[in-house]
C-alpha cells in the first residue's frame, strides 16, 4: 500500500493530462465524464441520465478496486510465504496453495482489468445495471455483506478450519485427503 500511496502525487498529474489529451482524440468528446463536470461547475448543458451512468460506473470500479487492492497483498504474501518443503508435504497443504495461487492471479488480472478501463483502449465500462435489485444481488456475494449474518444461507467462512474441514472428515485417509484436495483444486480452476 506505500507504493500507492507514494504514486498518487503521480497518478493525479496524470490524469489531467489524460483528460486534456482524451478530450482532443474523443469522438464524442461530451460523455459522462463532460456532463458530470458541467453540471459540477453550474453550466448548462448537462444531462442527467449520462451523469448517473458515470456515477454508476465509477461506483463498480470504485468498490471492486477496493475490493481486490485489499485481496492482492495479502494474497501475494500468502503464496510466497509457503515453504516449498511445506507445499509439497501432504495433499492438504499442496491444495490449499494451489488454490490461494490460483485466486490470487485471478484477482491480479481482474484488478488489472479495472485499472484498465479506460477509453483509449475501447475498455471503458459502457453499462451499470441501473436497478437497486441488481446492486444488491450482486453485491451480496461479496465482503463485507456475504461475511454479516452468520450461520445464513450466504454466510461464507474462509478456510473451515477445525471440526468442520474436509481435512478433519478425511484426516487418517492419505488416499481421500489426495482425490478431495485435487477434486477442490479442479473444481476452482474451473
Amino acid at each position: 500500500m506505500e507504493v500507492f500511496s507514494s504514486a498518487i502525487p503521480f497518478l493525479l498529474a496524470l490524469s489531467v493530462l489524460y483528460v486534456l489529451w482524451i478530450d482532443r482524440y474523443l469522438k464524442e468528446p461530451r460523455d459522462g465524464a463532460w456532463h458530470f463536470g458541467t453540471w459540477l461547475i453550474g453550466q448548462s448543458g448537462w444531462n442527467g441520465e449520462d451523469i448517473r451512468h458515470h456515477a454508476r460506473a465509477w461506483a463498480v470500479k470504485g468498490f471492486f478496486l477496493a475490493f481486490m487492492f485489499s485481496i492482492v497483498p495479502g494474497g501475494f504474501a500468502h503464496v510466497v510465504g509457503w515453504a516449498t518443503a511445506d507445499i509439497l508435504s501432504s495433499p492438504v497443504s499442496m491444495a490449499n496453495w494451489l488454490i490461494s495461487l490460483m485466486f490470487l492471479v485471478d484477482v491480479a488480472f481482474a484488478t488489472v482489468g479495472y485499472l484498465l478501463t479506460m477509453k483509449p483502449l475501447d475498455a471503458h465500462i459502457r453499462s451499470a445495471n441501473p436497478h437497486m435489485q441488481g446492486w444488491v444481488a450482486a453485491l451480496m456475494c461479496y465482503p463485507p455483506f456475504v461475511l454479516m449474518v452468520e450461520g445464513g444461507v450466504l454466510y461464507y467462512q474462509m478456510g473451515t478450519w477445525g471440526d468442520s474441514s474436509w481435512m478433519h472428515w478425511f484426516d487418517g485417509s492419505p488416499v481421500l485427503l489426495a482425490i478431495w484436495g485435487a477434486l477442490l483444486v479442479l473444481l476452482t480452476a474451473i
